[in-house]
């Protein structure tokens, strides 16, 4: 009792000194008064010069003029904030005198009543128990007065009956003094006997007499003993009544020195600093409204410099067009300068020939005269194209001085740009839709523009344009030795850069286009890259295709099957090859085996044995596996003792067999044993615990392999937390939380969906929601995980939302997603929206509700009180109702007390094979709350009778990442004796707080 009124002194000290901190950091963030800055928008408009980059001189003034006017508010606002610092001062010396005046009054008179009712709690708890001692005293010598009346009592009706026999004896013998035997066969010598046997029994009833009214004495000094003690109880009752009102007198004392003084003190300065806080929102909205004007003209200068950026290419285009003009120009200059220079010198020589000559050729100097007349008019063409070449030159120069002023301005732009442009190399699927958009006659012209802006890869480029027959070197003869191999090496080098299945078909007709379609290498990685995609019955089109596939292509078709969940044609195909002759190896027998049942594995492992794989590492472990899974522990077993090399993988595999099969003791032995343990080993074992359910072990488990530096990953993390979940260990899955955070463990669906689960289940639905934010793609099992924990919280209309969300975004809710939903409108009690549901699941979703759907319409009819029509519902449904089903709807008539519905439930359920505890427990109480005890008695008796024991309950708590479990009756514990101890001590302060329920509530 005492820590209870110490604590509750703290608490009311501790909300005293938050209350004050409180006001002093709403005053200290009040600020000056603000509601005199001037709105930006009253500011005159600024004009802008000519340029439209400078300010005029007036404006410059007008900006001077009013950044004074600023600075003279500023300052007076600074004397306002002394001002209001110097009250505040005065506050805090007013406070802490409250506060000393507080302290004084808690030194005084807080400990002599922590004191007095220390004592009296003292006094109280020892009445108590010698009062409950008395009783059994009382209780005693009540017990033993009635044994000793009842006594005496038959000694009186013995002392009676001899008395009669006595007295007809003694006349038997006056009368009959002639014989020596009386009529009743008793002899005159033994009639001194029997008078003395009577004179022992009245000694004896006369010491019982005196034994009974010493008892009676005794009693009466017992119950004038007990009236004593009353007596005493009532008056302490009386000093603990006065002391309580003492102590709330006090108390309100206090409460009102303090509330009086400064409640309305307090309530002004906080009038006072709600309207500085809105002067402050006001002026904070009017900045804002000034920023964004100055984005609003920021964005249309982007705007400019962006229709500057597209001019400046335009002007390259077309300088680079009569570049290429000119040069062309020059280059006819050139040849006819050259042929003049072949006239002159011709010309020269018939001139010192002689005139005669030069006569018989007229027609040749005919000739050179109109040669001379278009050179000089392809000279004048050539001036008046130099003429434009500068005057283009000079503009291409002020358009890359405009230019290289903006890539000055818009520097850092362009650089994030291409650092993002940088970050898309690794794309593939862009480079493949980038190269899929040119035509046959233009791909290498498009290749070529990818290559400069996007930093594709030059293999691709060339690998491509090898395909197209870009280059002269590759267009040689169809059926060149060299041609072929070089293109089946770009083909493969496409396919394994292929990231969209789009693109797959066009790739796939170059491949018959090319005539290698039936290239076993390329038609292996068109499978692989189909099966990757998730097209499977496309990568078996081609398979089927191709006239004699090869084991490797068999190898590839099996694992593509078994990739997308068709173990059944997987197995076919299997057996077709075998029937097709192809020989199998170590690399198909493993795909298979990943797909095949214990039947099919049987049969593989006799071919293994007749193929002579019997020794291949792979084949063997796979098959472990298999026999683990399948319960044939002794051949898993037989097959990991035959292994010539029995490393840490093979030790993993045999440990989850192990798990597998429950034999979780033998698993442990062999993990010991293991000298060079991995993460995977670690998680094998961990994840093992957790499946037997040895929650404990496994985290026991995990702070050892923490202990041994062993880096743990994201499968290990989800192990740890499907632990904590188990036992609501949610510090310890808070550390793990952050212990994924700390590693950078990627957030991916499996590790989210793990947190969201342990955070639900162990009370923080909050932080459940936090990372179901935070997850980026997210999955239907995330959102089934979401909706089952607000479920679980009631917050059935979120998950409702959720659940809308869901199908918004185009996710297909399965039937884990509708028992989910149903669960949140059972616990929110919606009947309308449960029942809407369930009769939409085939129509609207295509999903055939199961027993647990059905399960969850019984659990939302009972929990509203619609019985009958549970019971109806559950005879109508086209499946065997379980015991769990039954067992809800036994449930629900116990909470609404049908008793005749509820006797009808529970015969069902005797009738079944094996009854349940949970049955007999739930009959019983349901006979209990009616007040049919009898019943009830049987009903336990029954259960007792038929060899059923009730499941011991189970509790955990968590101390310091340490879970403790702790079953009914449990004395397992190391630590029993002072647990059980202190349980016992605060019963007996829960009992006495119990009944002075009254005092606690007055302080």
């Amino acid at each position: 009792m005492e820590s209870h009124h110490a604590s509750l002194g703290r608490r009311t000290l501790e909300e005293i000194r938050q209350k004050r901190a409180a006001q002093r950091l709403s005053k200290a963030s009040s600020g000056p008064d603000l509601s005199e800055i001037p709105n930006p928008a009253d500011f005159p408009v600024i004009r802008k010069s000519e340029s439209g980059n400078r300010l005029s001189e007036t404006d410059v003034g007008a900006l001077y003029s009013q950044l004074k006017e600023l600075q003279k508010k500023n300052a007076e606002m600074e004397e306002r904030n002394k001002i209001l610092s110097s009250k505040l001062q005065t506050k805090e010396v007013e406070n802490e005198s409250l506060e000393t005046r507080l302290n004084v009054l808690e030194q005084n008179t807080v400990p002599s009543l922590r004191k007095a009712l220390k004592e009296i709690a003292m006094e109280k708890d020892a009445a108590v128990v010698l009062r409950e001692d008395l009783s059994a005293q009382v209780r005693t010598l009540k017990r033993r007065v009635n044994q000793a009346e009842e006594e005496q009592y038959r000694a009186e009706e013995d002392a009676a009956s001899l008395r009669a026999e006595l007295n007809s004896i003694q006349q038997q013998a006056m009368g009959n003094s002639f014989a020596g035997m009386s009529p009743m066969g008793v002899s005159p010598d033994q009639l001194p006997i029997l008078e003395k046997e009577m004179a022992n029994l009245k000694l004896e009833l006369q010491k019982e007499s005196v034994l009974r009214q010493q008892e009676q004495h005794r009693l009466a000094e017992e119950q004038t003993r007990v009236a004593s003690l009353m007596s005493e109880k009532q008056e302490l009752e009386q000093k603990i009544s006065v002391l309580s009102s003492r102590a709330s007198e006090v108390s309100e004392s206090g409460q009102k020195v303090f509330s009086v003084e400064d409640k309305e003190k307090l309530e002004k300065q906080l009038h006072d600093m709600a309207v500085a806080l809105e002067r402050l929102e006001s002026s904070r909205q009017k900045l804002l409204m000034e920023i964004d004007n100055q984005s609003s003209e920021i964005e249309k200068l982007f705007e400019e410099n962006s229709n500057l950026s597209a001019s400046y290419q335009e002007s390259i285009n077309i300088s680079n067009q009569w570049e290429n003009q000119v040069k062309e120009c020059l280059k006819q200059n050139v040849e006819l300068r050259e042929v003049l220079d072949k006239l002159r010198t011709e010309q020269a020589g018939s001139f010192s020939r002689g005139p005669s000559e030069f006569e018989a050729n007229g027609s040749h100097g005919t000739d050179t005269l109109s040669l001379k007349g278009e050179l000089a008019k392809e000279q004048s063409r050539a001036e008046s194209l130099s003429a434009q070449v500068l005057q283009l030159s000079a503009q291409l120069q002020q358009a890359t001085q405009a230019y290289n002023g903006l890539m000055r301005i818009y520097k850092p732009v362009l650089r994030n740009i291409e650092s993002s442009l940088i970050k898309l190399k690794q794309d593939g699927s862009v480079t493949v839709a980038h190269f899929g958009s040119f035509s046959s006659s233009l791909i290498l012209e498009g290749l070529e523009f990818g290559y400069r802006k996007s930093s594709i890869e030059r293999e691709m480029i060339s690998s491509l344009a090898a395909i197209t027959g870009g280059p002269s070197t590759f267009r040689r003869d169809p059926d060149s030795n060299t041609l072929r191999l070089s293109r089946r090496k770009t083909l493969i080098s496409v396919l394994r850069s292929c990231k969209n299945i789009a693109h797959v078909p066009s790739i796939h007709a170059k491949i018959i286009r090319t005539f290698h379609d039936q290239d076993a290498f390329v038609v292996f990685e068109l499978i692989r890259v189909c099966s990757t995609l998730d097209s499977v019955d496309y990568a078996y089109d081609v398979f089927s295709y191709v006239s004699n596939p090869n084991v490797y292509l068999y190898t590839a078709m099996i694992d593509g099957f078994v990739s997308s969940g068709r173990s059944a044609d997987g197995v076919s195909l299997y057996h077709r090859m075998i029937h097709n002759s192809v020989l199998p190896d170590n690399y198909v027998i493993t795909s298979v085996l990943k797909a095949c049942d214990l039947k099919v594995c049987r049969e593989i492992h006799a071919q293994v044995l007749k193929l002579g794989f019997g020794s291949s590492r792979s084949v063997g472990l796979k098959m472990m596996e298999i026999y683990g899974k399948s319960g044939e522990l002794v051949n898993a077993k037989k097959m990991f003792d035959e292994m010539p090399d029995r490393d840490h993988v093979a030790a993993t595999v045999m440990i989850n067999c192990y798990s597998e099969c429950g034999f979780i003791k033998e698993a442990l032995e062999l993990f010991q044993d293991v000298k060079i343990k991995d993460t995977v080993c670690w998680t094998a074992m961990i994840d093992g615990l957790v499946r037997n359910k040895e929650m404990n072990k496994a985290l026991e488990l995990f702070r050892e392999m923490q202990m041994e530096n062993v880096s743990a990953n994201e499968f290990t993390a989800v192990c740890v937390l499907s632990a904590c979940s188990d036992l609501g260990a949610l510090e310890l899955g808070r550390w793990v939380h952050s212990f994924v955070e700390n590693q950078r463990m990627e957030l991916s669906n499996f590790v989210g969906n793990a947190l969201i689960n342990m955070y639900s289940r162990c009370g923080d639905i909050n932080k459940a929601r936090r990372v179901f934010r935070v997850m980026r793609d997210k999955d239907v099992i995330s959102y089934n995980t979401m909706i089952s924990g607000l479920a679980m919280h009631g917050a059935s209309v979120e998950a409702i939302n959720e659940f809308r969300d869901m199908v918004n975004r185009g996710f297909r809710p399965n039937q884990v997603t509708l028992v989910a939903l149903l669960n949140a409108c059972s616990h929110g009690g919606l009947l309308d929206i449960g029942l809407e549901v369930f009769n939409s699941m085939k129509r609207v979703f295509n999903v055939e509700p199961q027993i647990e759907h059905y399960g969850c319409i019984v659990d939302l009819l009972g929990r509203v009180g619609r019985l009958e029509e549970a019971y109806r519902f559950i005879e109508n449904i086209p499946i065997e109702p379980d015991h769990i089903m039954l067992g809800t709807l036994l449930s629900a008539c116990k909470i609404h007390g049908n008793m005749e519905l509820g006797e009808k439930i529970a015969k069902r359920l005797f009738e079944s094979e094996n009854p349940d505890s949970g049955t007999y427990v739930l009959l019983s109480n349901l006979y209990a709350s009616s007040g049919k005890w009898k019943e009830s008695t049987e009903i336990r008796e029954s259960m007792r009778d038929s060899g059923i024991e009730k499941e011991p309950g189970c509790s955990t708590i968590e101390v310091d990442n340490q879970i403790h479990e702790f079953l009914v009756g449990d004395i397992a514990h190391p630590h029993k004796e002072a647990i059980y101890q202190r349980l016992q001590e605060l019963n007996r302060i829960l009992r006495f707080k119990e009944n002075q329920i009254d005092i606690i509530m007055g302080f």
